[in-house]
């Protein structure tokens, strides 16, 4: 992302925009829309001041724990702000 995000969290939290969810299980089901459940996993798309000199960076995808967040919506998509602590894990895309 190459432009800063409108919207700057305070001190120590973080936005990331959740993956889609799957549209066809392991098994080869497809899954209704009233069944996808929230993914863990999404991509941050910005960090608090708190969190500038930390190892956690825009464009980083991560895994945090499940239902965390408040969501929050921004030209029609979805975010999710969220405490730096509530992220597990940066993952590989």
């Amino acid at each position: 992302m190459n432009k800063k995000f409108p919207i700057e969290p305070f001190h120590e939290y973080v936005i990331v925009k959740p993956f889609p969810p799957d549209a066809v299980s392991d098994g080869g089901i497809i899954i209704p829309d009233s069944f996808k459940e929230r993914m863990n996993k999404a991509t941050v798309t910005a960090v608090g001041e708190g969190l500038k000199e930390k190892s956690i960076k825009v464009d980083d995808a991560v895994i945090h724990v499940k239902g965390a967040g408040t969501l929050i919506e921004h030209n029609k998509e979805e975010y999710y702000i969220m405490r730096f602590t509530d992220i597990l894990c940066r993952v590989e895309n």
